[in-house]
């Protein structure tokens, strides 16, 4: 069996690269391009991102698909990334809310709470 980094393995590594994640749109926007696509986003009204790294499909989804009215939750374990994604989404602070995580999902709420649940290139970082 592969082995996985640890949640603080997995928060220096992010923290360390930082904006440099951005670069790696080359291979993942064909992916992401695909579930903006079919996830219907324009007709949801609460999304849930975990790991949202650096916000940058937080940020299209607000510029292309979801409608003024939309909210958006993104967590991540890095605090690097956290505030890279705060900085992206500030122009839409009122309706998005980026926080830190200990590298599970939040339990302080409920699992209706959101209509969409994306998690893009997390798996791999999960035992």
């Amino acid at each position: 069996m592969a082995s996985v980094l640890s949640h603080e393995e997995a928060r220096r590594a992010y923290d360390r690269i930082g904006r440099l994640q951005d670069s790696q749109a080359f291979y993942e926007d064909h992916a992401t391009d695909e579930l903006l696509r079919q996830g219907d986003f324009g007709a949801a009204e609460d999304v849930f991102e975990f790991g949202c790294g650096t916000g940058r499909f937080a940020l299209r989804l607000f510029t292309e698909f979801l409608s003024s009215n939309a909210r958006y939750r993104g967590v991540d374990l890095s605090p690097k990334m956290v505030s890279l994604a705060r900085e992206r989404l500030a122009p839409y602070s009122a309706r998005a809310q980026i926080a830190l995580t200990e590298g599970g999902p939040p339990t302080d709420e409920a699992a209706e709470s959101y209509d969409r649940f994306v998690s893009s290139y997390v798996f791999d970082l999960l035992s």
